[in-house]
């Protein structure tokens, strides 16, 4: 008979065929289930949790440097921090002649259309 062979197979039972199916490494990589691809997400998980962990440590130890240090001298240290440049308007345009710092070249410019004989 044609068929035989299949009657003379030992059958094999659900748990003992999906825990060979998760053993063995299937020819698709990168697809969720096989292990490199269950492998790599744990190692990105892991990172991901190390940085965050990390990251609320260090926002941890600014408060509570932030909680010492008054509201004043708070206001101070974020002034000190901000960029000192020219003096600018409110959509950002440079003021003319603000802060002093200009060039001598600027300044020719400045006088030489001033004064603009026509």
């Amino acid at each position: 008979r044609p068929l035989d062979h299949l009657a003379t197979q030992k059958r094999v039972s659900w748990d003992e065929l999906k825990e060979r199916l998760a053993n063995v490494e299937m020819r698709q990589e990168g697809v969720p289930g096989s292990k490199t691809f269950d492998a790599y997400s744990e190692k990105l998980e892991k990172n991901r949790n190390d940085k965050l962990q990390k990251q609320e440590l260090e926002t941890k130890k600014l408060l509570k440097r932030a909680a010492g240090v008054s509201e004043k001298k708070m206001k101070k240290l974020r002034k000190d921090a901000k960029d000192k440049g020219p003096k600018r308007t409110a959509d950002g345009a440079i003021l003319a002649a603000s802060d002093g710092s200009s060039s001598e070249q600027e300044d020719a410019l400045l006088a030489r259309y001033k004064t603009k004989p026509s």
